[in-house]
């Protein structure tokens, strides 16, 4: 038997984009979604989370826009100078490719911040990366 995922990004970015993940399971139309940690209502989200234990739920890194979950102080590379995330999803490449965005160390304290912030217990399927398309066989684990 083959099954279909159908999985909405972003859960926790805003209400209306909960509301619209949640009616869009509830009409079964939603497999699974991935948590924002750094979103404007990301604790909206996660509360949800616990009501559906159904839904397939991950977490979706951020390195592109708003606000670290790290300390912006150890992912300089990262931040701009009001400490905010800024790089579009080609200046992050470019500046990788560049050696002017590190992901080393220091970048990897705000991937692993964001599955702290969203709790283990609530994560039941994988990782996907905000406004980055990954090639097949991409780990977040492996490559940030």
């Amino acid at each position: 038997m083959k099954h279909l995922i159908v999985n909405a990004d972003d859960f926790g970015l805003t209400e209306n984009v909960n509301r619209g993940i949640l009616d869009a399971y509830r009409a079964g139309i939603l497999t699974s979604t991935t948590l924002l940690a750094n979103g404007m209502a990301f604790e909206s989200a996660v509360a949800a989370s616990k009501r559906f234990r159904r839904l397939g739920i991950g977490v979706h890194l951020n390195l592109t826009e708003g606000l670290p979950v790290a300390d912006a102080s150890h992912i300089p590379t990262l931040v701009d100078r009001g400490g905010r995330l800024y790089l579009t999803p080609p200046r992050l490449w470019a500046g990788i490719a560049f050696g002017q965005v590190s992901l080393s160390s220091p970048s990897r304290a705000s991937s692993a911040c964001q599955p702290s912030a969203v709790h283990w217990n609530t994560i039941r399927t994988g990782a996907t990366l905000h406004k980055i398309a990954c090639s097949p066989g991409f780990r977040p684990s492996n490559n940030i």
